[in-house]
């Protein structure tokens, strides 16, 4: 007499791999489905009034903030504000392009070059210049060959001010030397 056994197959190793090689055509194929029919997603950042940022700041009283009284046309800003590091503003161009940076932070140069310029290899020092402005005439020059980042840093106090970008070095150097500490309208 012989047995039925219901409901069972017959395991093998080569169906094994015959499965495990189905599965990953399929997973391949989602994924190439995917890239072709996906859009790039487009995220633009918003724009941030930074003045009254900086206002508020000025009323703490703590410290000096260094800000562009105005920003060239077409450049909008993005990132603003006061952490336990310090002050940041970014800046975007129309084409939502990085305009330029700028940190003003208890931390040390070399520290700050490394977050914010390169993280593998530290820019290196080129000189100084001259800027005619309200925060002193004497910068510091740094230079990333790797990525063009040009970088101008000056002391502020008790802390260091740097403006960055990959911008051309007029550009730069125009907005560094546009910052000020002047108190706004209301700030204590």
């Amino acid at each position: 007499m012989s047995q039925e056994r219901g409901g069972r197959y017959e395991r093998s190793f080569s169906g094994m791999i015959g499965a495990m090689i189905v599965t990953i055509g399929v997973i391949v194929a989602f994924v190439l489905f995917r890239a072709l029919v996906r859009d790039d997603l487009d995220v633009k950042r918003e724009t941030v009034e930074y003045l009254p940022v900086v206002q508020a700041l000025q009323d703490g009283g703590d410290i000096a903030i260094a800000y562009p009284p105005t920003i060239p046309e077409g450049w909008r800003s993005v990132g603003v504000g006061r952490s336990s590091n310090g002050w940041s503003l970014d800046l975007l161009t129309s084409d939502d392009e990085y305009a330029v940076g700028l940190r003003q932070e208890p931390r040390s140069v070399a520290e700050m070059l490394r977050v914010y310029v390169n993280d593998d290899r530290q820019a290196e020092k080129d000189g100084t210049v001259s800027l005619e402005g309200d925060l002193g005439p004497e910068w510091e020059v740094y230079r990333d060959a790797s990525d063009g980042d040009y970088v101008l840093v000056t002391k502020l106090g008790e802390e260091n001010l740097m403006v960055f970008s990959r911008a051309p070095e007029e550009q730069v150097r125009a907005y560094a030397q546009s910052l000020t500490t002047k108190l706004l309208a209301g700030a204590d």
